[in-house]
C-alpha cells in the first residue's frame, strides 16, 4: 500500500481544473491537482477557494474508480 501522506507537497505547483456550478454567485467550482513527487500514480487535490485547508491524496486506482472516464 502506498504511503500517500508521506510525500512532501511544499513547493509543488498545482494545476487548476474547473467546471460546474456556473449558476451560483461564486462562479465555477474548481479544484487544484498535482502529482505527488516520488509516489508514482498518486495525486493530491485541494479546493481552489480554500487552498489553505490542505490536500486530499489519492492513488491512481482510487481516482479511476471515482471517475471511470479517466481509465
Amino acid at each position: 500500500m502506498m504511503e500517500l501522506y508521506g510525500g512532501y507537497l511544499g513547493d509543488v505547483s498545482f494545476s487548476r481544473t474547473c467546471g460546474g456550478n456556473r449558476h451560483e454567485e461564486e462562479g465555477e467550482s474548481c479544484v487544484l491537482i498535482v502529482s505527488i513527487p516520488g509516489i508514482e500514480g498518486a495525486d493530491a487535490l485541494r479546493d481552489s477557494k480554500a487552498s489553505d485547508v490542505g490536500a486530499v491524496r489519492f492513488g491512481g486506482a482510487e481516482l479511476r474508480a471515482a471517475d471511470p472516464s479517466t481509465s
